[in-house]
């Protein structure tokens, strides 16, 4: 999977591959492994399928190498007599073998299954990681391997259907899943892209109720066929109704053929009515237009599920999170009526400026009432000049200075430099009494 987490979005190919099976690592407490990247994929496919050991796991030794000199520098290796030595080694590198000498196993226990059915048998034997916090679908996936319960799968089918490749699977388990749950207040939507894998040629039907009180849904592919083994997707929609009433909505997602059921997806959406309402506002800021120099939309998840927890709904739009989002095309300007809308709307690291009937519109909004929450980044990255109009028309008496408060990490001979002190600055009153800051960059004001 890589070895670029802990973070969303942080794996990237060849493990993000359609027909790739995607290996996190775990340590020897059966947690998932600080490193193991995370999905999903930017195509929004499951990821990772499952987890294997990776941290400390013995593996050969490459005689001056770059590893091996530097394992040897701190003498963490094993010094045998014979001429081979070995070196503990840590990453999704040393879980994929694991995952490769298992499917062995169920080849040589199986030797007609297809490899889709040997991904299949790998994902219905895994189990959960001990850490609660590691059972999430877009970190651990199906969870950790198990090569006897996949062996046990396989028994099953071959004890009751002709074919042992007569099997497929959808995949996730559960809707919604982290972080695509904000999903519980009227006129919340999401777009799940749902894998499907099928052993061998068929066609599939998947089915969900029709109606279902207060939610709309609605898929692109509600029949599939295979003319061989292989991997599909479908993409399902789903949508809280604006007249939706408070409660629990449970109901499955059937993936069939004649009249068998293959496998299902169970859904699970809590509708609630929010006390108050935020925008994320994200057409003008550095998230749309230029995150590489931002942070993109889904670094704020923790903060944004911990309001929807208390009942405070959060309109959003970013590259990434939201499938198929084009900020050219799906989001738009400040108008009065969409300002209405909200208690509280969050200006995030303005690059595009505000038309000047923006700037009327948000004064409007903030002389009735609303509340506006700036965040701002270096002033480099600002529109500098079209914020501190905006500044002066709703008379805050505060404006942006030319000059950057920055927390570097500086990593000198011996020394890591991870904050600095705050001195000499034109502006020095909101750091009375302060000699160290905590976050990243900003501006003075």
């Amino acid at each position: 999977a890589g070895n670029s987490g802990p973070d969303y979005f942080s794996g990237g190919s060849p493990a993000s591959g359609i027909d790739v099976i995607s290996v996190g690592a775990s340590d020897r407490n059966n947690h998932l492994a600080y490193f193991s990247s995370w999905g999903p994929s930017l195509s929004y496919l499951s990821y990772p399928d499952i987890i294997a050991p990776g941290v400390n796991i013995i593996s050969t030794e490459a005689p001056e190498s770059v590893i091996s000199d530097r394992y040897r520098f701190i003498g963490d290796y094993f010094d045998f007599s014979a001429d081979a030595d070995y070196l503990p080694l840590s990453g999704t590198s040393m879980s994929c073998p694991v995952v490769a000498g298992a499917l062995a196993i169920l080849k040589q226990a199986y030797p007609l299954i297809t490899p889709e059915t040997a991904r299949i048998a790998l994902l219905q034997g895994a189990r959960d990681l001990s850490d609660v916090e590691d059972v999430e679908f877009l970190k651990s996936g199906f969870g950790l391997i198990n090569v006897s319960a996949s062996l046990d799968y396989l028994n099953y089918l071959n004890a009751n259907y002709s074919n042992v490749n007569d099997v497929a699977k959808i995949a996730p388990d559960e809707l919604p899943v982290q972080p695509y749950d904000l999903l519980n207040f009227p006129g919340d939507r999401q777009l799940f892209n749902l894998t499907v894998i099928s052993g061998k040629n068929n066609n599939y039907n998947i089915s969900y109720p029709i109606i279902i009180d207060g939610i709309s849904l609605s898929i692109d592919k509600p029949q599939i066929s295979f003319t061989d083994a292989g991997v599909n997707f479908v993409a399902l929609k789903v949508e809280i109704e604006s007249d939706a009433t408070p409660g629990i909505r449970n109901f499955e997602l059937n993936i069939t053929s004649g009249v068998r059921l293959y496998d299902n997806i169970t859904v699970s959406i809590e509708v609630r009515l929010p006390e108050y309402r935020v925008l994320l506002e994200s057409y003008h800021g550095l998230n749309d237009w230029l995150p590489e120099l931002s942070f993109y939309q889904m670094d704020f998840y923790d903060w944004m599920k911990e309001l929807s927890d208390l009942n405070i709904s959060i309109d959003y739009l970013a590259e990434f999170w939201t499938p198929n989002y084009n900020s050219n095309l799906n989001n738009s300007i400040l108008t009065e009526e969409r300002l209405a809308q909200y208690d509280l709307v969050v200006l995030q690291n303005p690059i595009l400026p505000y038309s000047p009937l923006e700037i009327h519109n948000l004064k409007r909004y903030f002389d009735n009432g609303g509340n506006i929450l700036f965040l701002g980044t270096r002033y480099q990255d600002l529109c500098v000049d079209n914020i501190n109009e905006l500044f002066s028309a709703i008379n805050l008496g505060i404006q942006i200075n030319e000059e950057n408060v920055v927390d570097e990490n500086w990593v000198g001979i011996g020394a890591t430099v991870s904050t600095q002190s705050v001195t000499d600055f034109n502006n020095s009153q909101i750091f009375q009494d302060v000699n160290k800051f905590i976050w990243n960059y900003g501006t003075t004001l």
